[in-house]
Parts: C-alpha cells; structure tokens; sequence
C-alpha cells in the first residue's frame, strides 16, 4: 500500500470476497426454502422454521469469530486463515445442502411420509447449520480485514463499495439457478429442481474453493503494532462493551430492518412469480425470474457509484 491509499489488485481482490456474503447466502436463504417445497413437497411452514434456527445461532456464532480472529495469533495474521478456513468450508457445505436424500431411500429406512419429511427437515438443518457457520468463519474475519486495510474513512468507503459492487456482478447470475437447475442436462430425464441444483452447486463450489485460496494468497493484513504483546480481553467483557455501543446498536437495528423487508421481498416474490403468473409451472417461470434478478441486481450495481460519491461528501 501506499499510504492509506489501497492499491487496485487489492481491492478487487476484497471486493471479490462479496461473492459469499451477497450472493451465495442469498441463494440459500431464497432457494432452500422455495424448492424444498415445490420440488420435494416439505411443508412451507417447518421449512421456514428450521431456516430460523441458524440465523439464531449466527446470533451467537458471528461474535464467537470476531472475538477468536481479533484475538488469533498466527504467522499468517489474525484475518486470512479464517477466511482460507471459512471459504473452502462455505464452498463445500454449499454443495452438500442439495443433496438431500431422495424419498426412494428413505423410504427403505422410514415408514410413511411425516418420517421421510423428518428425516429430510433434519438433513436439510444440519447442512444449513455447518453452512452459515462457515460463512461467519470467512465473513466477520473478512469484514473486519477491510476495516484494518486502511485508516482513512474514505478507503474503507471504497473498499467496501468495491465488495457491494462485485458482490452484485455475482448476485447478477444467482437468479438464473433455477433456470439452469430445470435444464435436463443438470435435471436429469424427469429430474426436479433439486436433483438440477446438485450439479449447479457443485459447479459453483469448484470455483469458490480455489477463489478461497487465492485470497489467502492475495490479501494483505497490516501488521498492528504490539498485537502480539497486546493482553487477550474476556469474550463476555468484548460483548458488553459493544452491546454498549449506541451507535452499533442503531447500525444493527438498521441493518435488521434493511434484511427483513429484502428476505420478504425476495421470497414472496418468487412464489408470486410461479403460481399466480404460471399456475405453478416452475420451468416456465424460471426465465422470467431470471430477468427479474438480473434488473434487481443491475439496479444494486447502479447504486453503488452515487453512494460511494455521497459517502465522500456529507
């Protein structure tokens, strides 16, 4: 770096690591629920339940990495074994949510369909579980990488625009999924969307778990002067000093309204799509929802130049 001045492949290379947190988590949040229920006929209802359960235990996850990568000590730094660590796990826990096993196999194990929904509610959980842990592990460190990558407001501004901005140059295919999870050559001859979405995820992760590598490779961490010296805080006393934080408390506030109303939007949205505009056929809703998220994103993308500008001058 020169300066507090970041330096371009730098920044792309941060900006990149958008990928996980804007796009991929979306993908699940979005398409788990919607086609558990359309392709393996889960109740909408538990399906939405189980989805609450690892967003509370981000709630106590999320703090837990900040705190250990703060804290961590390695000859690599305190942020980028974590997101090493955590971008290979997100690429291969992202694989294995589609893989549900099939009621064909389940039915060999469980008699009636309350134990093959279980049983697959079950399966579906766990992988969401090791899932969103593994994008806390790459997620927070990163985060808080950006934060350390220059002292000056302003580059912080660009460095995480460049993560919003290339982030949505992702989230601008994520919406195709479904289209490419309904072609027969992901599907399979009388394949649903959950047999398509296997090979799609897989795809997606053999490119993820090699990006994880090379941001290992690529980002730099400035070293902080007597870190290694500096004394270890308790994790409940770190946890209340920054509940005590005003000024995060009305961030976080803000940030939770800004997901709620987007999570709703984006789910009600795909199920109006499907069965009020194409009575249910998924396939034939699949290009049109493509569009739509495609529109979204560009949108997303727009936003991101005016944004950065006013950040540099109110």
């Amino acid at each position: 770096m020169v300066g507090d001045r970041v330096p371009w492949h730098q920044l792309i290379a941060f900006g990149l690591g958008g990928l996980i947190p804007i796009a991929l988590f979306n993908v699940v949040l979005q398409l788990v629920p919607l086609l558990g229920n359309i392709s393996l006929g889960i109740s909408a209802v538990w399906l939405g339940a189980i989805l609450v359960l690892p967003r509370l235990w981000e709630a106590f996850s999320d703090p837990l990495v900040g705190h250990l990568s703060d804290h961590a000590r390695t000859r690599w730094g305190r942020r980028r074994p974590f997101i090493l660590l955590g971008g290979i796990a997100v690429a291969f826990s992202f694989a294995a949510i589609w893989w549900v096993p099939q009621e064909s196999f389940l039915r060999r194990h469980v008699a009636g369909d309350a134990g093959v929904m279980w049983l697959q509610l079950a399966f579906i959980l766990g992988t969401l579980l090791v899932f969103f842990t593994a994008c806390a592990v790459f997620e927070v460190p990163h985060g808080a990488l950006g934060l350390g990558m220059s002292t000056d407001p302003h580059e912080r501004t660009r460095l995480f625009s460049a993560k919003s901005f290339l982030g949505n140059v992702f989230a601008m295919g994520t919406p195709w999924l479904i289209f490419l999870a309904s072609l027969p050559v992901f599907s399979g001859p009388g394949g649903n969307l959950i047999d398509g979405m296997r090979y799609v995820a897989m795809i997606i992760a053999a490119v993820l778990a090699p990006m994880a590598v090379w941001w290992f490779l690529a980002l730099r961490e400035p070293g902080k002067p007597g870190a290694a010296e500096r004394v270890k805080p308790d994790f409940l006393q770190d946890l209340r000093a920054t509940i005590g934080n005003r000024t995060f408390l009305l961030l976080t506030a803000t940030t939770f309204t800004l997901a709620m109303g987007f999570n709703f939007v984006g789910s009600f949205a795909s199920y109006i799509t499907i069965f009020y505009l194409y009575g249910g056929d998924v396939r034939a809703a699949g290009p049109l929802l493509g569009i739509a998220g495609t529109v979204w994103a560009v949108t997303a993308l727009a936003a991101v130049f005016p944004l950065n500008w006013l950040g540099r001058r109110l």
